[in-house]
């Protein structure tokens, strides 16, 4: 495995915003992951229950199948974009889309 290892969204990035909502980074202020008024940030951030970050911590799994057949994916590791105010797998796009051509990720 790569150190790098791709977009980190949801793994090593997070953003607490200022009434305390926790988001999988600092631009998915559209569904909050719960509120560290409530709970703390380890016990929000660890919820295996908890189906955005079940996905964003799981990225081999759900990614795009573009992705995942892709040589550089170890290193992307895609750009996850989650555009809903629930976990649903509709809600769920690459972007910005990849530029690389698919001769270029065989």
């Amino acid at each position: 495995m790569l150190a790098a290892a791709g977009n980190k969204i949801g793994e090593k990035i997070g953003c607490v915003s200022w009434d305390g909502s926790a988001h999988p980074d600092q631009f998915w202020h559209n569904y909050s992951l719960g509120n560290v008024k409530e709970k703390t940030f380890k016990e929000i951030w660890e919820n295996p229950a908890e189906p955005v970050l079940n996905k964003l911590h799981k990225k081999n799994e759900f990614a795009d199948a573009r992705c995942l057949k892709c040589k550089w994916f170890d290193l992307c590791k895609g750009n996850f974009r989650f555009l809903g105010a629930n976990g649903n797998d509709e809600n769920w796009l690459n972007e910005p889309p990849c530029y690389l051509t698919d001769e270029e990720i065989a």
